[in-house]
C-alpha cells in the first residue's frame, strides 16, 4: 500500500499548490506587498512540510514528498519575495523582459531568497538549495551594482559585473570540488548557469575580437573545470555559453573566419588527445 500513500501525498501537495495560486489570483483587493506576504506565508507552509519530510526520512536520496514540496514551495517563495519587496520603478530601474524593475527592490528580494535557501539547506540538507542560493545571491549583487541608476537591461556591459561573475564562478567551482558528491554537482550547475551571464557582461561584446577571445577562453576554462563532471545541468550551461558566444560572433556579418578558427581549434584538440593516447599505450 505504500506507493498508493505516496501518490496520495503527492496529489495532495499539488492540490494545495493549485489552491494557493488560485487564492492569490482571486484576492484582487490585496496590495502588491500584501499579496507578496500571503504568497510567502503559503510557501512557508509548503516548505515546513519539506523540512519535516527531510528530517523524518532516511539518509541519502530525499523522498518524493520532500522534493515536490521543496519545488512547489520555492515556486511560491520566489515571486512572493519579489512582490513583498516590490518598489515602483523610477530612475533606479532595470528593464527585464520588457518590464521595468526597481534595482533596490529586486536586490533585496534576491538577497532574502538566498538567505532563505541557505536556511532551508541547513534545516533539511537538501542539496538543491545550494543551487538556488548562489544564483539568487549573485543576482542580488548584480541588481545592487545598478542601484541608483537606470539600465537598459540586466547584465549590460560592465567590467565590475564581469569580475563579480568571475569571482562567483571560481568560488563555486572551488567549493564544489572540495565538498564532492551532491553538493559539488549543484554548485557546479550554479557555476555553469552563471557563465552565459558573465559573457553578456563584457562591454562592447558585439562584433568584438577581444570579446570573442574572452568567450573562447571561458569555454575552455569551463570545460577544464567540468572535466569528469558533465551532467545534464552542467552540460546545458556549457551549451548556452557556447550559443551566446556564437551569437556574439555572428556580429562579424557573413565572415566565416570565426567558424574556421573554432573548427580548427576543435580538430587540433581532438587530434592531440588521440596522439597522446596512442603514445601512452605504446609506452605501456
Amino acid at each position: 500500500m505504500q506507493p498508493h500513500f505516496v501518490a496520495m501525498r503527492l496529489a495532495g501537495l499539488t492540490a494545495l499548490f493549485v489552491a494557493s495560486v488560485s487564492l492569490l489570483a482571486a484576492e484582487r483587493s490585496l496590495t502588491t506587498h500584501q499579496a507578496g506576504a500571503l504568497a510567502v506565508l503559503l510557501a512557508a507552509g509548503m516548505l515546513a512540510g519539506h523540512v519535516a519530510w527531510m528530517r523524518a526520512g532516511p539518509g541519502g536520496r530525499p523522498s518524493a514528498e520532500a522534493r515536490l514540496s521543496a519545488l512547489l514551495g520555492a515556486a511560491l517563495l520566489a515571486p512572493g519575495l519579489v512582490l513583498l519587496f516590490w518598489q515602483r520603478a523610477g530612475i533606479d530601474a532595470t528593464v527585464l523582459l520588457l518590464v521595468a524593475v526597481s534595482n533596490q527592490g529586486a536586490s533585496r528580494a534576491l538577497f532574502a531568497l538566498a538567505a532563505a535557501a541557505v536556511a532551508f539547506y541547513a534545516a533539511g540538507r537538501h542539496p538543491r538549495w545550494l543551487l538556488l542560493a548562489p544564483l539568487a545571491l549573485v543576482g542580488g549583487v548584480q541588481f545592487a551594482i545598478s542601484s541608483g541608476r537606470s539600465d537598459v537591461s540586466l547584465g549590460g556591459g560592465s567590467w565590475t559585473r564581469f569580475v563579480v561573475f568571475l569571482a562567483a564562478i571560481a568560488l563555486l567551482a572551488g567549493a564544489g570540488r572540495a565538498a564532492g558528491g551532491a553538493v559539488e554537482r549543484n554548485l557546479l550547475i550554479a557555476a555553469t548557469a552563471l557563465a552565459p551571464f558573465m559573457f553578456e557582461a563584457i562591454p562592447g561584446r558585439g562584433a568584438s575580437v577581444s570579446a570573442g577571445l574572452i568567450g573562447a577562453g571561458m569555454i575552455a576554462g569551463l570545460v577544464l573545470v567540468l572535466r569528469g563532471r558533465i551532467t545534464i545541468g552542467t552540460g546545458l550551461g556549457l551549451l548556452v555559453l557556447a550559443l551566446v558566444v556564437a551569437s556574439s560572433l555572428a556580429g562579424y556579418g557573413r565572415s566565416k573566419t570565426p567558424a574556421i578558427l573554432f573548427g580548427l581549434a576543435g580538430a587540433v584538440l581532438l587530434a592531440l588527445t588521440y596522439v597522446r593516447r596512442g603514445a601512452d599505450q605504446a609506452s605501456a
